[in-house]
């Protein structure tokens, strides 16, 4: 199959998913500026959570660019990485409500975070067994993999802080957005090269 449908399908989904998320937001009950900060948290977590499907929508462009077929175990690998993409709004509502201070949402924030990172982990590594003779895509594809592997130990690290301070774990799930916040150079380079 070519990876084009596969693409265009996820930026269906991800928009989705941003859309139901922005839904959720429901207006203060008063017409005051102090209505509105009461929301902070809300707005917070929400940018956070913009900010990470975001990153993965631009890091999923990078990755299906250097691909020009995509397998049966791509497909569910995808499908899977998706999945753990939809919980994102419920995880952001139940974490906005209660101010990001909340141990339960927070912990749930966190593992959503860690499905979604161990999904990707699983997407990469089926494009690496689809592009195995193919040496430098290989190698792409292992580096995203490898940064994906690094950002599921953050995540647990976060899940675990969560446990002393609930906002560790957004913190951390920000400082781990912020380390894929501009897709691998190698590619962007590979693509150049391809043209």
């Amino acid at each position: 199959m070519n990876e084009d449908r596969l693409v265009a399908f996820t930026d269906g989904v991800i928009a989705i998913i941003i859309t139901v998320m922005v839904l959720e937001f429901h207006a203060p009950h008063s017409a005051s500026f102090g209505a509105l900060w009461e929301l902070r948290h809300e707005f917070i977590i929400y940018l956070a959570s913009f900010l990470t499907l975001a990153v993965y929508w631009v890091n999923h462009h990078h990755l299906f660019s250097v691909v020009n077929h995509v397998s049966a175990p791509v497909l569910w690998a995808n499908m899977l990485a998706l999945l753990a993409m939809s919980f994102y709004p419920f995880a952001t509502a139940w974490m906005g409500t209660h101010k990001l201070t909340a141990l339960a949402p927070a912990v749930f924030y966190g593992v959503v975070n860690l499905f979604a990172n161990s999904t990707w982990v699983l997407l990469t590594q089926t494009l690496i067994w689809d592009n195995h003779k193919q040496h430098e895509k290989s190698f792409l594809l292992r580096q995203s993999r490898n940064k994906a592997a690094w950002s599921v130990l953050a995540n647990s690290v976060g899940i675990a802080g969560a446990f002393i301070w609930p906002p560790l774990v957004l913190i951390i799930d920000m400082l781990t957005i912020a380390s894929w916040f501009i897709p691998d150079r190698r590619i962007e380079r590979h693509l150049a090269q391809t043209k």
